[in-house]
């Protein structure tokens, strides 16, 4: 399985549950398309420290 395939399965049995997908490859046109697709917030793994409680915030919906 991939991540993909999880994030998949979620989005069929919750399709509520805010997702964050932590990837080196966030900077890929692709990914970017398929993160927006799915509905989930995406963060490349350089900038977690960075972007970690940004994204917490953008996938629960809550004010900066």
């Amino acid at each position: 399985s991939t991540g993909w395939d999880v994030i998949e399965a979620c989005r069929r049995h919750r399709a509520d549950l805010p997702i964050i997908m932590q990837t080196g490859e966030a900077r890929y046109t692709y990914v970017k398309r398929r993160a927006q697709e799915f509905g989930i917030v995406l963060i490349d793994k350089l900038d977690v420290d960075a972007q970690l409680v940004l994204a917490v915030r953008d996938a629960l919906g809550l004010a900066e």
